[in-house]
């Protein structure tokens, strides 16, 4: 189970392995730079900010209870 601390772990890792700048992550999502950069120095996002994340790359947080449709 996911806690908010290895939510934000991911989220970090996503922007580092992006290769973009909290700037262009700005332009790209609409979220504020200083929210971006407080996630990167160690801070807190609030659910809305990592929603935006989470789409932005791609992440699907899925219940171990519930299994993936198959495609």
């Amino acid at each position: 189970m996911y806690n908010k601390v290895m939510i934000i772990e991911l989220i970090r890792k996503k922007i580092k392995e992006s290769g973009l700048s909290l700037n262009q992550l700005t332009r790209e999502t609409g979220i504020d730079t200083a929210a971006l950069s407080r996630i990167m120095n160690g801070g807190s996002c609030k659910v809305e900010t990592a929603d935006i994340l989470f789409k932005f790359f791609g992440i699907e947080v899925i219940s171990k209870n519930q299994k993936r449709a198959k495609k």
